[in-house]
């Protein structure tokens, strides 16, 4: 992926047909195997996510990098060495700026806005050392350096509202593209074969950037506190997708139930689920199968288009006994599935 240099090439789409062979060969004989798909500093953290949201309408963010830029020149410098920062440094500014943006930040909230450019502006530092491009831990380049930081707190001053109002609302179906993907992967996470790793603060939301701003202590309070109530999440409010209470209560509900089930995650069989129909590229599922037991996983992917005007979703069938399973996560149509010797399908019926 190479948007972060400001290419906007779209990639060919991962197909979920890639991903059920090596699920399956991780599986065979690796029963014990750690699934670290939501570690922070794997895949979790929404920075991690945002070029498999990107890429699903790549234009659409280079219109608003675009834009951001140009809102920002005044505050690039010309060295001796040339421009600060430099067209690469920007973008990946931008695209890092995006990844730690908190899904409920209030624009006219100075405190928030101040306690995000300090983390943002010790990632970026170390983020140019590492880079080793103009500078590194031992030969600092202190001009560059200091011009990029002080173009980071430009970016987030308060009085910069034209460029943090722009910036938001061309993140914001990303954003909740994004918040998609993130329950997504902690569903096939806990559902796949192996032994899901979490780590401490990932249950919900987290906008965390490298160490050592991962390393925060969560705020656990606030975790029992999200947890108290409906057991259930809800998918229609999207306030609770906002805060991350609609992932930590999926996450609960989970590790419920795999605590239930020991024998059917540990030992039981993984079988794919193939799509057909015209949204067949925007799930993707399998089954697990123990004995008598069962457990069925779809999700959706690929959503960027179909949730370009909110978050509003139907209630989960989580915890619910069905003869037949039926889904509408786009108010266009239902999904069923059947299986024959073993072999499943998904249909997908559009409208």
């Amino acid at each position: 992926m190479k948007l972060a240099s400001g290419q906007t090439r779209k990639p060919a789409f991962f197909y979920a047909d890639n991903f059920y062979p090596l699920t399956r060969d991780s599986y065979r004989g690796r029963e014990a195997t750690i699934l670290n798909l939501n570690d922070k500093k794997a895949i979790t953290n929404l920075h991690k996510l945002q070029p498999y949201r990107f890429t699903e309408a790549p234009e659409m963010w280079a219109i608003c990098i675009g834009q951001c830029r140009q809102m920002n020149q005044t505050k690039v410098i010309f060295l001796n060495d040339g421009t600060a920062p430099r067209g690469v440094d920007t973008w990946m500014l931008y695209q890092a700026l995006a990844g730690v943006w908190p899904a409920t930040l209030a624009l006219d909230d100075e405190t928030a806005l101040h306690a995000l450019e300090a983390r943002f502006v010790e990632f970026v530092q170390k983020a140019l050392r590492e880079a080793k491009l103009h500078m590194d831990w031992v030969d600092n380049n202190e001009a560059y350096e200091n011009v990029v930081l002080d173009y980071v707190r430009h970016l987030l001053s308060p009085e910069n509202e034209a460029f943090l109002q722009i910036f938001s609302d061309g993140l914001e179906p990303f954003m909740r593209a994004g918040l998609v993907n993130s329950l997504t992967l902690a569903v096939i996470k806990f559902a796949a074969p192996g032994v899901p790793d979490i780590y401490q603060g990932s249950e919900t939301l987290s906008f965390s950037l490298v160490d050592p701003d991962n390393l925060r202590e969560p705020d656990f309070a606030l975790l029992e506190h999200m947890l108290a109530g409906d057991a259930l999440p809800n998918f229609n409010a999207e306030e609770d997708w906002l805060d991350g209470k609609v992932k930590l209560q999926t996450t609960a509900c989970m590790l419920g139930l795999r605590q239930g089930k020991p024998d059917l995650f540990r030992k039981g069989d993984y079988l794919p689920l193939s799509a057909i129909g015209k949204r067949a590229n925007n799930v993707i599922g399998f089954a697990r199968l123990n004995d008598s037991d069962a457990f069925i996983m779809i999700a959706p992917r690929l959503v960027f288009e179909a949730l370009h005007g909110g978050l509003t979703l139907p209630p989960t069938a989580c915890g619910r006994r069905r003869k037949s399973l039926y889904l509408n996560p786009w108010r266009t149509g239902g999904i069923g599935i059947f299986c024959a010797k073993r072999r499943c399908f998904l249909w997908i019926v559009s409208t």
